[in-house]
């Protein structure tokens, strides 16, 4: 009896662990098969798909041919809406402006204090330039949004000044509202958040993908590095078109709020041709950019339209504020409304389809199993044990 007594309890320790597998390496399992095609969608929304199952358009998209700045197909391009971490792309781009590739990034109580999706940054931390930019741009890191911003211009709300000038100098143009740095648009947000038109962050995605520091960030399907708290960091770009969903994808970035809906900027390179579709409020937003992305390859050159085009790429606008670099006790400056509330930190989060994510290395996961099943062990021969002892009490 109790030989199945103690086969039990292993046999209960083992199951607890390979849970606890299951719940902080979900992608393990999935990796190893291949994923199944996206659903076709369609974008035509005449006669043809009345015919079939209905169509929801994104609320605003635009299709463009980033080699000619063409307009090739859009929706509502010009509406300034919640762009979510699209924003990010003019964060990247403003930083980078105003920072050298051997600049460091201190990390401060504001900055760490970020509300979720983050990389794990903590207070009095300092990070590279290079892996802030990949926490940003890959995980889509709202701590290492506000270091950078507060990194390029001592405070956020300095910060949102130079993104404006940064807009302007690449030439946006419309109405657009330019606050938060990490794309954020709830109470902690700063200023209230942004409104970008799609036509816009088509004009930041260009220059984006043309940097020869950002472009190939953008591109990276997994980056790996080591925090200066020793953790190893194995970060998974969220942009799914990057594993293997659609060939000559170069990026570039999702977003998500309650507010703004689901929200993609996607890019890919063919024969020498590079397509940028961007996606405001979108209910499938992988079906429709490779839709839109198959129509830009397919319309040739001279089909496009010889007017409607982006302007010009611009030249950087100058820094209007000293690089001062952030500190524990200026993290709590801005209005106290601005600021997010102290938590725990997480390391695994949620991408905006509802997929789990981990930063957990595989020798950090294995103590984490060893540990519990060990407290579980432990815990099973501490019952047995009382159960022996109240026989003895009892005469058993």
């Amino acid at each position: 009896m109790d030989c199945c007594r103690g086969w039990s309890a292993r046999a209960r320790a083992l199951g607890a662990s390979l849970a606890l597998v299951l719940v902080l390496a979900p992608g393990a399992a999935a990796a190893t098969r291949p994923r199944p095609p996206p659903p076709p969608v369609s974008i035509d929304t005449g006669p043809a798909a009345a015919q079939g199952a209905a169509v929801v358009p994104p609320k605003a998209y635009v299709l463009v041919d980033a080699d000619t700045g063409a307009i090739v197909d859009q929706a509502d391009d010009h509406s300034p809406r919640p762009p979510a971490s699209l924003t990010k792309v003019l964060t990247a781009l403003t930083a980078e402006t105003r920072l050298t590739a051997t600049d460091s990034v201190p990390v401060s109580a504001r900055a760490a204090g970020q509300e979720a999706n983050d990389v794990g940054m903590l207070a009095g931390q300092t990070w590279s330039l290079t892996d802030t930019l990949n926490a940003l741009l890959l995980v889509s890191g709202n701590d290492a949004a506000m270091a950078l911003a507060e990194r390029a211009g001592g405070t956020a709300e300095s910060f949102a000044v130079m993104m404006g000038n940064e807009a302007k100098a690449l030439g946006f143009g419309d109405a657009d509202v330019l606050n938060d740095p990490a794309g954020l648009d709830d109470d902690y947000s700063v200023g209230g958040g942004n409104l970008v038109s799609a036509r816009d962050l088509a004009i930041a995605t260009r220059a984006l993908v043309a940097d020869p520091t950002l472009g190939p960030i953008v591109a990276t399907p997994r980056y790996s590095f080591k925090a200066p708290d020793g953790i190893v960091h194995n970060l998974t770009n969220h942009n799914k078109l990057l594993q293997g969903r659609y060939a000559g994808c170069i990026g570039v970035k999702t977003g998500f709020t309650r507010r703004s809906g689901r929200d993609l900027i996607a890019a890919a390179r063919r024969d020498g041709r590079t397509m940028i579709a961007v996606l405001l409020g979108a209910e499938d937003t992988y079906g429709w950019a490779t839709k839109l992305l198959d129509k830009g390859f397919a319309t040739p050159v001279a089909a496009e339209s010889p007017t409607d085009r982006l302007p010009q790429p611009g030249h950087p606008a100058p820094a209007t504020a000293p690089l001062v670099p952030a500190t524990t006790s200026a993290g709590a400056s801005g209005p106290a409304s601005h600021r997010a509330p102290a938590r725990a930190r997480s390391m695994v989060g949620t991408d905006v389809d509802g997929t789990r994510w981990s930063t957990w290395s595989p020798a950090a996961m294995a103590i984490v199993v060893l540990a519990m099943a060990t407290a579980i062990g432990l815990r099973s021969r501490l019952r047995r044990r009382r159960r022996a002892l109240r026989r003895l009490q009892l005469g058993l």
